[in-house]
Protein backbone atom coordinates (compact mmCIF):
# COMPACT_ATOMS: atom_id res chain seq x y z
CA UNK A 1 0.00 0.00 0.00
CA UNK A 2 1.45 3.86 -0.42
CA UNK A 3 1.57 5.46 2.24
CA UNK A 4 1.93 8.76 0.65
CA UNK A 5 0.79 11.56 2.81
CA UNK A 6 -2.20 13.82 2.77
CA UNK A 7 -1.60 17.17 2.23
CA UNK A 8 -4.16 19.54 2.73
CA UNK A 9 -4.41 23.62 4.24
CA UNK A 10 -6.39 23.55 7.31
CA UNK A 11 -8.78 26.79 8.38
CA UNK A 12 -7.74 27.05 11.26
CA UNK A 13 -4.59 26.67 13.13
CA UNK A 14 -4.35 26.64 16.98
CA UNK A 15 -1.13 27.70 19.32
CA UNK A 16 -1.80 26.92 23.08
CA UNK A 17 0.48 28.45 25.37
CA UNK A 18 3.28 28.03 23.10
CA UNK A 19 4.35 31.59 21.95
CA UNK A 20 4.69 33.09 25.48
CA UNK A 21 7.28 29.93 25.87
CA UNK A 22 9.79 31.69 23.71
CA UNK A 23 11.76 34.96 23.20
CA UNK A 24 10.87 37.24 20.29
CA UNK A 25 13.56 36.15 17.73
CA UNK A 26 11.50 32.37 18.17
CA UNK A 27 8.38 33.86 18.09
CA UNK A 28 8.78 35.11 14.74
CA UNK A 29 10.11 31.99 13.34
CA UNK A 30 7.55 29.96 15.01
CA UNK A 31 4.86 32.19 13.26
CA UNK A 32 6.64 32.97 10.18
CA UNK A 33 6.70 28.75 9.32
CA UNK A 34 2.54 29.11 10.68
CA UNK A 35 2.20 32.44 8.31
CA UNK A 36 4.20 30.13 4.94
CA UNK A 37 1.51 26.73 5.73
CA UNK A 38 -1.31 29.13 5.99
CA UNK A 39 -4.04 30.16 3.15
CA UNK A 40 -5.25 33.35 2.34
CA UNK A 41 -8.65 33.64 4.87
CA UNK A 42 -6.95 30.89 7.42
CA UNK A 43 -7.23 31.82 10.92
CA UNK A 44 -4.86 31.47 13.64
CA UNK A 45 -6.04 30.88 17.39
CA UNK A 46 -3.61 31.85 20.40
CA UNK A 47 -4.61 30.84 23.37
CA UNK A 48 -2.17 32.84 25.97
CA UNK A 49 -2.17 34.18 29.35
CA UNK A 50 -2.70 38.17 28.75
CA UNK A 51 -0.74 41.21 30.16
CA UNK A 52 -2.73 44.62 30.37
CA UNK A 53 -0.99 47.08 28.03
CA UNK A 54 -0.07 48.87 30.74
CA UNK A 55 1.36 45.95 32.37
CA UNK A 56 0.35 46.92 35.53
CA UNK A 57 -2.45 44.92 36.79
CA UNK A 58 -2.68 41.39 35.24
CA UNK A 59 -0.34 39.99 38.29
CA UNK A 60 -1.18 36.39 37.95
CA UNK A 61 0.00 37.38 33.79
CA UNK A 62 3.16 39.01 35.62
CA UNK A 63 4.14 36.67 37.77
CA UNK A 64 3.92 33.86 34.91
CA UNK A 65 5.52 36.16 32.95
CA UNK A 66 8.73 36.66 35.35
CA UNK A 67 8.58 32.92 35.13
CA UNK A 68 8.90 32.22 31.54
CA UNK A 69 11.61 34.71 31.16
CA UNK A 70 13.85 33.08 34.09
CA UNK A 71 12.97 29.79 32.68
CA UNK A 72 13.03 29.65 28.95
CA UNK A 73 13.62 33.09 28.27
CA UNK A 74 9.91 33.61 27.03
CA UNK A 75 7.51 36.15 28.34
CA UNK A 76 3.90 36.70 28.45
CA UNK A 77 2.73 39.87 26.30
CA UNK A 78 -0.30 42.70 25.96
CA UNK A 79 -2.72 42.34 23.46
CA UNK A 80 -0.93 45.20 21.64
CA UNK A 81 2.32 43.45 21.58
CA UNK A 82 0.39 39.90 20.01
CA UNK A 83 -1.31 42.14 17.06
CA UNK A 84 2.73 43.73 16.02
CA UNK A 85 3.67 40.16 15.94
CA UNK A 86 0.74 38.64 14.05
CA UNK A 87 0.41 41.58 11.48
CA UNK A 88 4.27 41.55 10.79
CA UNK A 89 3.76 37.96 9.69
CA UNK A 90 0.77 38.80 7.29
CA UNK A 91 -2.10 38.04 9.88
CA UNK A 92 -5.41 40.66 10.30
CA UNK A 93 -8.71 41.18 11.95
CA UNK A 94 -7.04 40.64 15.09
CA UNK A 95 -9.60 39.82 18.04
CA UNK A 96 -9.02 39.39 21.70
CA UNK A 97 -11.81 37.49 23.96
CA UNK A 98 -10.89 37.64 27.63
CA UNK A 99 -12.44 34.12 28.63
CA UNK A 100 -12.45 35.04 32.30
CA UNK A 101 -9.86 32.18 33.58
CA UNK A 102 -6.07 32.85 33.45
CA UNK A 103 -6.16 31.95 29.46
CA UNK A 104 -7.14 34.72 26.81
CA UNK A 105 -7.67 34.19 23.51
CA UNK A 106 -6.80 35.75 19.87
CA UNK A 107 -7.72 35.13 16.75
CA UNK A 108 -6.27 36.51 13.23
CA UNK A 109 -7.02 36.21 9.87
CA UNK A 110 -4.42 35.43 7.29
CA UNK A 111 -4.12 37.84 4.21
CA UNK A 112 -2.94 36.98 0.72
CA UNK A 113 0.26 36.29 0.19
Amino acid sequence: MDVSPFVFKPDLYVLCQIVHDWPDDKVHEILSRVAQSCKPGAGLLLVETLLDEEKREARVALLQSLNMLVQMGGRERSPGEYQCLLEQHGFCQVQVAHLGGILDAILATRVGP
